[in-house]
């Protein structure tokens, strides 16, 4: 009689526990039913833990992390069948919400054992860590993109375009290199300030993507001056994108500080360019742009 009190007080005590956890905690009966969810699931999921224990695991996960749980037990319920160590799993998967949107959870799943060594349920816990993965997204993020432009940085521009020389060049696809940058920079500085200056930049960076195929890449390079990398793309194609590029900045009337004009360089990759060879000769062309008397552009 002292011992079922105690199971009782015991189990009342996990209950307890459960019930105030701020993970959704769950048990799994060894015939795959869910006997138990904790309220956590509603602030969690959106569903009331009634409404929890009786979905199916294509209505908790979508399609890949359902998969990957259904293989997980099978494996389980195996190991359980065949009187082996059943396996522990831990790793996050993505979840239903009730609403429709998908949360990322970490799932632990723990085979509950008895004082003789048998398997006699299933326990898991699920944490939301949706946004922690939203931060560190946010911090990848952060980490290869120009915080004024929003382009990529020169950094994680370097490393674009060396996996997409190495592509061309094994492939055999032309490329073409541009660099320009805003013609009178350190006047609009002057004039305007710092902030005239951001606006002058982000206006750029808007007329460069609007100009540029989806395929194409921009880079902020440093202070004013922008790379873009045109795919499959000869000089004389080069040319005429550069030049297209620096007729709509230079026929728009920016409300900030009126008009605004760019010089642009363009270097085709050639047989045994590296990329610094590469990026230097687009850098030459940029400045026979300029010398040229600026809003212009040239070939290398």
């Amino acid at each position: 009689h002292e011992a079922e009190v105690e199971l009782q007080q015991s189990e009342q005590r996990h209950r307890l526990l459960a019930e105030n956890a701020w993970d959704v905690i769950w048990t799994m009966a060894l015939d795959g039913t869910i006997t138990y969810v904790s309220p956590a699931v509603e602030r969690v999921r959106g569903f009331t833990p009634g409404e929890a224990m009786s979905q199916s695991l294509e209505e908790i996960h979508p399609p890949e992390s359902a998969d990957s749980v259904r293989a997980y037990y099978e494996r389980l319920f195996a190991a359980i069948a065949a009187g082996t160590d059943p396996p522990v799993f831990r790793g996050e998967h993505e979840y239903y919400r009730k609403d429709g949107s998908i949360m990322t959870g970490e799932l632990q799943v723990i085979p509950h054992v008895d004082a003789d060594g048998r398997v006699v349920q299933i326990l898991g816990v699920t944490r939301d860590v949706s946004e922690r993965r939203q931060f560190e997204a946010e911090l990848r993020r952060l980490a290869v993109t120009d915080e004024v432009t929003g382009l990529w940085n020169r950094r994680h521009g370097e490393e674009l375009l060396a996996a997409e020389l190495a592509g061309a060049r094994a492939a055999g696809r032309p490329m073409a290199l541009l660099m320009l940058d805003i013609d009178h920079f350190k006047s609009i500085n002057d004039r305007h300030g710092h902030q005239g200056g951001d606006d002058a930049l982000v206006k750029v960076s808007r007329r460069l993507r609007d100009s540029l195929p989806g395929t194409d890449m921009v880079s902020r390079w440093g202070g004013d001056e922008f790379v873009v990398l045109l795919r499959d793309c000869r000089i004389d194609e080069g040319l005429t994108v550069a030049d297209k590029i620096r007729g709509r900045i230079a026929d728009t009337a920016f409300e900030s500080f009126g008009l605004m004009t760019v010089s642009v360089g363009a270097a085709e990759l050639q047989p045994g360019d590296d990329l610094d060879t590469w990026l230097a000769r687009a850098d030459e062309a940029l400045y026979k742009a300029k010398r040229s008397g600026r809003n212009a552009v040239r070939a290398y």
